[in-house]
């Protein structure tokens, strides 16, 4: 209700249009170039545990971000502004350039990139940083599972796959449905899967059993890149 009370006086260019379409060409980026089988929706604000204001220029994220201390004082809250940062990401072939967004006479802090709803957002528009996240927290969890799971000759290999797939192989894939991956983000995928597969299934690399009777032996598909 306080992001309603926000953005209801608001402009219609005050926000982003997202064009979709409800068939199986949600990622074909081509296809929703189409008149007659996409929609349009305006986009002012995210909200699941945190508040994210979005727009495409600076004085209309300035106006929506005005209206929104207002709004949260009616509901007897306060922004925290030591919270509260400012995240700019470039179109293609244009300068980035620092954004300087105030809520009264306090300037927002810029930043390069942050986490929202767990996932890291960069100003570059790059997973990279986020799959190096990815990777760093499957890896943490892999290994404080070394002694009591994988190491632990009471439990069946399929048991140890299971929880791999439910520890781990979801810590690296969390939120893995909304990036634009490339040949080189899946090798960085694939390669750890494969050890942590391989170190699971007690499969040393001298015993020439190919990665693909490897993932075949754990019942597991391969990552396949999104373009």
């Amino acid at each position: 209700m306080m992001l309603k009370q926000a953005t209801e006086d608001l402009d219609d260019e005050d926000g982003v249009y997202v064009r979709y379409r409800l068939d199986d060409s949600l990622f074909n980026l081509r296809r929703l170039q189409a008149h007659t089988k996409t929609q349009e929706r305006l986009i002012q604000d995210l909200f699941t545990d945190d508040a994210a204001l979005v727009a495409h220029a600076e004085r209309a994220l300035q106006r929506i971000t005005s209206c929104f201390p207002d709004a949260s004082r009616l509901f007897g809250l306060d922004v925290s502004l030591r919270k509260t940062e400012v995240l700019h990401q470039s179109g293609p072939q244009i300068n980035y350039h620092q954004p300087h967004i105030t809520i009264g006479d306090t300037e927002l802090k810029s930043t390069q990139q942050f986490t929202y709803l767990g996932s890291t957002i960069s100003s570059d528009t790059r997973i990279d940083k986020e799959i190096d996240n990815r990777l760093s927290k499957a890896n943490s969890s892999f290994g404080r599972l070394c002694k009591r799971v994988w190491n632990n000759k009471n439990l069946k290999s399929k048991t140890k796959i299971h929880v791999y797939r439910t520890v781990v192989l979801t810590n690296l894939l969390y939120g893995s449905e909304t990036w634009m991956t490339y040949r080189s983000h899946i090798h960085f995928l694939e390669r750890f899967q494969k050890r942590c597969l391989r170190n699971i299934l007690n499969i040393d690399w001298n015993d020439f059993t190919t990665n693909v009777e490897v993932l075949e032996h754990a019942e597991i598909p391969a990552l396949k890149p999104c373009y």
